[in-house]
């Protein structure tokens, strides 16, 4: 019984001194020097490298391109020491993706593409899976200098977590036997590939994929009919039916009929809640007047979520505890058709000051369905630091610039009685769709027609 005590005790040691070490961390665009620190990781990776990317900027510019092509790096690719795969996507034209294909493969990488109807949307790198010391780069961030320097987005650096990193790395393995090869295939090299780890209980972090909702079929990933599907946007109802006190927001888009659901109770409960979205999905005042919510019986049913922009309904309509909810876009211009320039790309949750959700899942059926995507469950409780730094993120986001408001105002109306040009793109601000409204109807208060007859 007492070497059964002493041995149980080394255990539990070994486990705790391997959680002291492991270590993780969130950096932010457009704060942070994310791409050097990817860069960073892949220069020290040890034998493998597997990417599943929604984009990445190929310029010599971006810090990983450099890394990727740096004398070591080459000299390991072409030695067999160091293997590198990527699943790509691809933001731009097709001619453009395929361009992009040819230079990671001329960099040695091994490139395949899904090309099965459904978008690659991860953000995710497995370094060293099968190693003592992994690492695992994930977040709603694509690879490149303009999302760096623009967006909104976090990207979340795990090293030492072999359960975590074992579970994105069975995500990609599953994704590349699906997917189809763009060039030569890359000779496995000299690694010993073992087998991964069985997935460990990390307390405090929890990985779900929308591969959850499809089955695997001879002709690819289809729909599987007999799971009750919405995996991702449960967990995200889940965590907002369990808040009791207050609810932060940062995402692109709100376009689940389910969440908007559950922030009404939520906010009926007395619950604060505050949102900021990306300014697509702002709407003019006639037109969230005119527009209705569409009647459902059943809120999981896909078509009650389509072309449903349920912030704009949040902001107008009257509901047991409205006076909870506040509602705020990132707004950067006065041309509706610039919306993508300096997005808020991120795609989180904050409940309680206590739990985050998130990852590459833009809110929306699409993504849910017709994408490939993932999301993140972390509890403050094990990693007080990350619930930290995204609380100081969202703050951060909530009164970006606001400050600076009716100044902004004043001066667009002076400029527009002069009918003085004006720069139609600005440093961005979080604003409420009133707001917005005040801001782009400031011209005409003055007698202008429009503030796009002033843009340089």
């Amino acid at each position: 019984m007492r070497n059964f005590i002493i041995k149980f005790t080394t255990v539990i040691i070994l486990i705790s001194s391997l959680q002291a070490q492991a270590k993780i961390k969130t950096l932010f665009h457009p704060y942070d020097p994310t791409m050097e620190e990817i860069a960073d990781y892949i220069m020290a990776a040890q034998s493998t490298i597997d990417l599943a990317l929604y984009n990445l900027d190929t310029s010599k510019s971006n810090p990983v391109i450099s890394a990727l092509g740096s004398k070591d790096v080459q000299k390991r690719l072409k030695s067999g020491d160091l293997r590198v795969r990527i699943i790509f996507e691809g933001y731009s034209s097709k001619e453009s993706n395929q361009g992009k294909m040819e230079e990671l493969e001329a960099l040695g990488l091994d490139a395949k593409y899904l090309g099965v109807g459904r978008k690659m949307h991860h953000k995710f790198a497995a370094i060293d899976t099968y190693s003592r010391k992994p690492i695992l780069i994930t977040g709603s961030a694509n690879w490149s200098m303009s999302s760096q320097r623009n967006y909104n987005e976090n990207i979340i650096y795990l090293e030492d977590k072999p359960g975590i990193t074992s579970v994105f790395q069975k995500q990609f393995n599953l994704l590349w036997s699906q997917a189809k090869e763009y060039g030569n295939k890359a000779k496995e090299g000299k690694q010993r590939i073992g087998v991964l780890p069985i997935r460990s209980l990390e307390e405090g972090f929890e990985v779900h994929f929308n591969t959850e909702n499809l089955k695997i079929t001879p002709r690819g990933f289809r729909k599987d009919s007999s799971k009750k599907g919405f995996v991702l946007t449960r967990q995200i109802v889940d965590l907002i039916d369990n808040a009791e006190h207050r609810i932060e927001i940062a995402t692109t888009r709100l376009k689940l009929r389910p969440i908007y659901e559950a922030l009404k109770s939520a906010a009926a409960r007395g619950v604060k809640v505050e949102i900021v979205l990306t300014m697509g999905e702002y709407s003019p005042s006639y037109y969230r007047k005119k527009s209705k919510m569409k009647k459902c019986e059943d809120i999981y049913v896909e078509k009650c979520s389509t072309s449903q922009n349920f912030s704009m309904f949040l902001e107008r309509d009257d509901y047991a505890g409205k006076e909870n909810v506040t509602v705020r876009i990132k707004h950067f211009d006065i041309r509706k058709d610039q919306y993508l320039q300096k997005q808020m790309h991120s795609k989180y949750i904050i409940a309680d000051n206590m739990t985050l959700i998130t990852g590459s899942f833009n809110w929306s059926v699409s993504a849910e369905y017709n994408h490939f995507e993932n999301i993140v469950t972390i509890s403050g409780e094990h990693y007080p630091k990350v619930l930290e730094d995204f609380s100081q993120d969202f703050s951060r986001l909530w009164g970006l610039n606001r400050s600076k408001f009716e100044s902004f105002v004043l001066g667009l109306e002076k400029k527009s009685e002069r009918a003085e040009k004006i720069d139609c793109g600005f440093e961005p601000m979080t604003l409420t769709f009133l707001e917005i409204d005040h801001m782009l109807s400031s011209a005409k208060r003055v007698g202008g027609t429009s503030l796009l007859n002033l843009c340089k």
